[in-house]
């Protein structure tokens, strides 16, 4: 059992990292996690490390005023397939990955034609659950940023799907517990964060998913200090 800093220093002089299976044994506790803070940079570098990820140059290609109704039906088919996935799964229904990707596909072309209007919708949209918005709202934003980042059309895919399974595994939460306006209590805000868990297995046990797409579902609410979860 690894119960010190300095075990952790000696086990770091012969591997870069570790994997902790947390089914077999508990969690490292976050002051034993070994955090560094991030090293700054220089402007030149990060404008360096910027040119080297882009790989497309994007231009707007439809007036914001045309693509408003196309990104309006966009963001309600997707909101729609999403309420309808997460209400599947609340019933016990195996997640189907193929349920969510078909609507990915023409939330892209929007976000590839004019990033303003969907943003502009999802902006106005008052959705009754915040749930399903949130997650519209997370992986059309993760589209917007990898369209500003020049990242090529696969990867956008990837980066939008990861941004609307976030909060998959909320679907096994009780629904009074999501829907509470007060604050949590401990007990509750730590059964609130096994929804990253629940949710990780739920796409392991559907298959048919990238790897990039599983870790960023699995570190979503991470954070670089550890001050995150499920750390």
């Amino acid at each position: 059992l690894i119960d010190s800093a300095d075990e952790i220093e000696r086990i770091g002089r012969y591997c870069n990292y570790v994997y902790v299976d947390i089914d077999k044994g508990m969690k490292p506790a976050r002051n034993l996690a070994g955090f560094k803070p991030p090293r700054s940079s220089k402007p030149e570098e990060a404008a360096d490390e910027y040119k080297k990820m882009r790989k497309t140059e994007y231009r707007e290609v439809q007036h914001f005023l045309k693509e408003i109704p196309i990104a309006e039906a966009v963001y309600h088919d997707l909101s729609a397939k999403a309420q309808f996935v997460m209400r599947q799964l609340q019933a016990g229904y195996k997640f189907e990955l193929g349920l969510l990707t078909k609507d990915i596909q023409p939330m892209l072309d929007s976000v590839l034609r004019n990033p303003s209007a969907l943003l502009w919708v999802n902006r106005l949209k008052q959705a009754k659950s915040y749930l399903y918005h949130h997650l519209v709202g997370v992986s059309i934003w993760c589209a917007v940023f990898g369209r500003h980042l020049g990242l090529d059309r696969h990867e956008l895919e990837d980066l939008a799907i990861a941004g609307l399974l976030i909060d998959l595994g909320k679907s096994k939460l009780p629904s009074e517990l999501l829907e509470t306006k007060r604050e949590l209590t401990e007990e509750e805000f730590a059964l609130m964060q096994s929804h990253v868990d629940h949710g990780v297995r739920i796409l392991a046990q559907a298959g048919s998913l990238f790897s990039n797409v599983l870790r960023a579902v699995a570190t979503y609410y991470e954070r670089w200090d550890g001050s995150g979860y499920p750390m």
